[in-house]
């Protein structure tokens, strides 16, 4: 089995290689997808959270704002390290339980999709690293246009969520491979299937280790 990752900035085209991964039969675990399962309404992660911030970030119908959090503490790095000690925990746990899942089913290929993977010091968890980057300018349209699900960013937000993250050449750093996502959708598939070929290759020669053919 081989349990690789994905990261890179935030809106930086980590969706469309999860995406390609997952055409091919990659079990992928998205970090981002997790973070909003455990605090959706009655949950002990809102809890936590409400304890944390106040009631002030739900929505009307008492999901979380997600919006309103990101806005109080990506300029408030007190704030963001009080955030990140509610949901880290929470996070890995629901991660480590869904890689159980997947192994439990025989997924051969499982990739964990997270932004934060380096700043959580998993780096060395996911090898194979693969690493998505574009320029920070296409970062921060794509990050205005896409929005937080509960409203449009201004170029000050989109600059604020991209700042509170390590910078993406630091990742790049840390990482096996890299995809150049400054191009067309279209590129990034074609990078990423060839990525999927050379873990197919990984997988065969760890086969061939266990069996004793190499």
């Amino acid at each position: 089995m081989i349990l690789c990752g994905i990261t890179g900035g935030i809106a930086s085209g980590k969706s469309t290689v999860s995406k390609t991964l997952i055409n091919n039969g990659v079990f992928i675990i998205d970090a981002d997808q997790v973070s909003r399962d455990v605090v959706v309404p009655g949950s002990k992660g809102l809890q936590l959270l409400i304890d944390e911030f106040g009631i002030e970030i739900l929505s009307e119908d008492g999901s979380l704002n997600r919006k309103h959090l990101g806005d109080l503490v990506f300029d408030n790095s007190v704030l963001m390290d009080s955030l990140n000690k509610i949901m880290i925990p929470l996070i890995d746990e629901e991660s480590s339980k869904q890689i159980r899942y997947a192994q439990y089913q025989g997924c051969s290929i499982i990739c964990y999709d997270s932004a934060l993977v380096c700043e959580f010091g998993h780096a060395d968890k996911y090898r194979p690293l693969i690493a998505v980057q574009c320029s920070e300018e296409q970062q921060i349209e794509r990050l205005m246009k896409r929005g937080t699900g509960h409203g449009s960013l201004t170029r000050e937000q989109a600059m604020a969520r991209i700042n509170a993250q390590m910078p993406v050449p630091e990742k790049v750093a840390m990482a096996d491979w890299i995809i150049d996502s400054s191009y067309s959708i279209d590129y990034s598939i074609k990078q990423t299937e060839t990525i999927y070929l050379c873990l197919k290759i990984l997988l065969r020669d760890q086969v061939m280790v266990t069996q004793g053919k190499r």
